[in-house]
């Protein structure tokens, strides 16, 4: 079962209240999801909120650490805890009804098509900003909200380099899986 493989994480600045409207559109597809907290001043009440999730796995980070740094400490403990793939959310992401499902469903054939990544069309606000018009295509990079990296290949590559705070990550990141001689980032 994907629970058992597919953990997830979204980051934290700051969050808005209705981040957990936004979570509620993923978190239960996810055996675990990794609430890692950038804020300066964590907001308590959206962090109380979001552990009734059982799922739900506090990260503070103690300030502001850059997406790189949150996404390697969770790709830690991803690992640590066995999972295999780890969906990266912004905060102010989500899917559309039913959107996540559809995408989780599709990747055991992603697992066997691309080894490094399997990304949505999702965005960095809450609207898809494209229509699918085929299962899957390989343009150069994704965009980490809406990602699903390969634990263990993402560590095999370094992880997400820290050098990059906010901008970039994801286009660096994927230029080194496709450098490092993977196929570059799969877009369903």
């Amino acid at each position: 079962m994907l629970e058992n493989k597919l953990a997830g994480m979204v980051t934290l600045y700051n969050p808005e209240a209705d981040v957990a409207e936004h979570v509620a559109t993923y978190a239960e597809g996810l055996g675990r999801l990794y609430v890692v907290d950038n804020s300066p001043v964590p907001n308590t009440e959206l962090v109380k909120a979001l552990e009734a999730w059982p799922q739900v796995r506090y990260v503070p980070m103690d300030g502001n650490q850059g997406i790189s740094r949150a996404a390697n400490r969770v790709l830690e403990l991803a690992a640590a805890d066995g999972y295999d793939w780890l969906l990266t959310m912004d905060q102010d992401s989500q899917f559309m009804p039913g959107g996540f499902a559809d995408f989780a469903a599709h990747l055991p054939e992603a697992q066997a098509r691309y080894p490094h990544m399997y990304a949505y069309c999702a965005t960095n606000t809450s609207d898809i900003i494209r229509e699918v018009t085929e299962m899957f295509s390989t343009p150069e990079t994704g965009i980490t909200s809406g990602m699903i990296v390969d634990v263990s290949k993402a560590r095999q590559v370094g992880g997400f380099d820290e050098d990059y705070f906010i901008d970039y990550v994801d286009h660096e990141y994927c230029y080194r899986c496709v450098r490092g001689g993977g196929d570059s980032c799969q877009i369903q």
